[in-house]
């Protein structure tokens, strides 16, 4: 925690629940309903200004939802700044996995050299469908035995 931040029964809860769905990004309206499931009464103004108040700690990673909507937080990881490469999100269920991976230095050093704009790794998400939920939508998407008679009939 940083200097200077209160230690609230709020923020203890808030904190609680953050870290119970720490592979997950959640919305202030999500945390709260996720409160009240704890019995905590915890107002939307204090749920938002406490994940603020983390994120400008360091505490709490914010991004911006893609489709405007909300923005989503969740736990920093507790890791050395040096060994961050980043995160990868899943649009369809919301799940974070870390990125390890050296082209994601080289597209950095890319982006630094060639257009000026230093990307921070620690906070670098990406986008997109994880293999879980690629696996389900193939699932979903395979054609049955009877539609494939069907069609060529």
């Amino acid at each position: 925690m940083a200097r200077g931040s209160y230690d609230t029964r709020q923020r203890q809860s808030i904190l609680a629940v953050m870290a119970d769905h720490e592979d997950t990004f959640l919305s202030v309206d999500m945390v709260g309903q996720l409160l009240r499931a704890h019995g905590m009464e915890v107002g939307r103004t204090t749920v938002y200004r406490t994940l603020e108040r983390m994120v400008s700690e360091g505490d709490m990673l914010k991004v911006a939802d893609i489709r405007g909507g909300a923005a989503q937080y969740r736990l920093a990881p507790a890791v050395d700044p040096e060994d961050v490469e980043g995160q990868l999100r899943c649009d369809r269920c919301g799940r974070v996995l870390p990125l390890s991976c050296s082209s994601l230095g080289a597209f950095a050093e890319h982006v630094l050299v060639e257009h000026g704009f230093a990307i921070d790794p620690a906070h670098t998400v990406l986008h997109g469908v994880c293999p879980d939920c690629r696996e389900s939508s193939a699932h979903a998407a395979a054609p049955t035995e009877t539609s494939k008679k069907e069609r060529h009939k």
